[in-house]
């Protein structure tokens, strides 16, 4: 029973992103799993693979995932089965290994779709969406991707949810439909920063400086560049180059040629060249 309890404060505490909190929960079994009972070895070692997943460990995750489907599999569990192949899906993503994780997240929607599992088939198709944006499939992840925004709205999973609405609005920019892509951008922005999630903030503050800088709407997109430029600061934020990139093509539209410029020094500064900014050199990466 306490393993059994153990294995559902890590799932809660996964599913809300409370990664210290799922560590405590699952710290016995992390490099014991032979301590679990053969019954409940799928979901822990699920759990664990979860747990590397948000440490951005991809390749372990993709391990131990591989590990609770063959189980979940031999226990005729689809639930665990299904989740595991999702997760191996986003842990294939993260390694840039696009088409195997489209096919996992299709066969996590089949697995899903022949049970009642909604909520999780609709994060299955969050996924699968996202990642046909990523290959270039626009309109078809478009698609997925309202679908799964359908099925989530009636399980009230704020989270998923604003996730979902960042990669609809991706896919709207990449087809010109800037207007309905920022709608999507507030609303994930409202529940990120409910939420606390300063690095989803941050991101999500950025795709929203460069959708009114699409839309010719410079003084909103000043501001919310420089509301990212702050949040990506406060969270040391590894893409501040991109946000200065933005800050400068807003500086670029209303020809103030210093301030572009000292924002094109910064970007490029945080990518790691060395600029002369007196004669605008560049040299390598450091």
């Amino acid at each position: 029973d306490t393993v059994r309890i153990r294995i559902l404060a890590a799932e809660l505490a996964g599913r809300n992103g409370r990664l210290d909190e799922m560590e405590a929960a699952i710290a016995p079994y992390l490099e014991a799993i032979d301590r679990v009972p053969f019954g409940i070895a799928g979901r822990a070692l699920l759990m664990t693979a979860l747990y590397n997943y948000r440490r951005s460990e991809p390749s372990e995750a993709l391990r131990l995932a591989r590990l609770a489907q063959t189980i979940a599999s031999a226990r005729e569990d689809d639930l665990t089965r299904g989740e595991a192949v999702q997760l191996q899906g986003q842990a294939l993503w993260s390694l840039e290994r696009w088409d195997e994780a489209a096919r996992c997240f299709e066969e996590a929607v089949e697995i899903y779709a022949s049970g009642s599992r909604s909520y999780w088939l609709g994060v299955a198709y969050l996924c699968l969406g996202a990642v046909r944006n990523r290959m270039g499939d626009v309109e078809d992840a478009r698609t997925t991707l309202e679908r799964g925004i359908k099925i989530l709205l009636k399980s009230h999973d704020e989270y998923n949810l604003a996730v979902a609405r960042v990669n609809v609005a991706l896919a709207l920019n990449a087809i010109g439909e800037q207007e309905t892509a920022q709608k999507y951008l507030l609303f994930a922005h409202d529940t990120f920063e409910q939420m606390g999630h300063e690095q989803y903030t941050y991101l999500t503050l950025n795709s929203i400086s460069a959708t009114l800088v699409s839309l010719k709407d410079y003084d909103r997109g000043e501001e919310y560049v420089g509301r990212a430029i702050e949040t990506g600061a406060r969270v040391r934020s590894t893409q501040m180059a991109s946000t200065y990139e933005i800050k400068a093509r807003v500086h670029l539209a209303r020809r103030e040629w210093d301030k572009a410029h000292r924002a094109l020094v910064t970007a490029l500064t945080e990518l790691g060249f060395q600029v002369d900014v007196g004669r605008t050199r560049l040299g390598g990466p450091r």
